[in-house]
């Protein structure tokens, strides 16, 4: 899955874990390791955490990560609104991280079919 799937995502682990995943059948011997290395991390396992719900990610590692993929700036702007959406329990917050995720999707919508 490319940075444009990720716009058909709403859980972002599921999308980093179809992110590793491409990434390893499309290269031999690709691992944990060396995905956290091309996001760039240093802890190896840290995006395994991640993705297996045993961590969140910070500000930073949101960063990061959008830093890190040639992402256009709504991609990276999904990415970061999607984490937070999915990061918080606050339901206001959550309701504000919707929205934003919308707006992205309609600018997106209307770009692609602009009839």
């Amino acid at each position: 899955m490319d940075g444009d799937g990720l716009f058909s995502c709403t859980d972002y682990r599921a999308f980093l874990k179809e992110l590793y995943l491409q990434k390893k059948t499309s290269r031999a011997g690709y691992s944990y390791r060396k995905f956290a290395e091309d996001m760039g991390f240093t802890a190896s396992n840290y995006l395994h955490l991640v993705i297996t719900g045993k961590r969140n990610l910070s500000h930073d590692a949101i960063q990061k990560i959008k830093k890190n993929n040639s992402w256009s700036a709504q991609q990276k702007k999904y990415f970061e609104n999607l984490v937070l959406y999915n990061q918080t329990s606050e339901e206001n917050e959550r309701q504000k991280y919707f929205g934003e995720l919308e707006k992205i999707l309609g600018k997106k919508r209307q770009v692609l079919n602009p009839d």
